[in-house]
């Protein structure tokens, strides 16, 4: 990768990350002080990295993952190459706290458009 795709790249990591962040934090009902402090972060730095104005480092988003209780993964997936695989995880997470008949109903949706899509 050249080195202005490479900073383009990094560019489109940083403002999906920041926009995963936010979702997440707001899926607590936190503020960015208490993901902060949560995450034992300087003062306004998550504010930083959901506008896409800072870029953590591993240790930091390690931090900002565990504080949130998400993986990295679930974090980078809009960057990540194996997106459809990490998605289908996150969603059969969501699909396991349904109730069996609404499991059933979605199983047999998904299994409909996959033999729709392989025709």
């Amino acid at each position: 990768m050249e080195k202005k795709d490479r900073d383009a790249f990094k560019e489109r990591i940083k403002k999906t990350l920041g926009k995963r962040i936010n979702e997440y934090r707001e899926q607590k009902n936190w503020t960015q002080d208490q993901l902060d402090h949560y995450a034992d972060l300087g003062d306004r730095y998550a504010g930083s990295v959901e506008r896409g104005e800072s870029f953590p480092s591993l240790v930091t988003l390690i931090c900002i993952a565990n504080a949130l209780k998400v993986s990295t993964d679930q974090l980078l997936v809009d960057v990540l190459d194996v997106k459809p695989m990490i998605k289908a995880t996150m969603l059969s997470e969501k699909i396991k706290d349904l109730p069996i008949e609404k499991q059933n109903q979605i199983m047999d949706y998904i299994e409909y458009v996959i033999g729709e899509a392989s025709t």
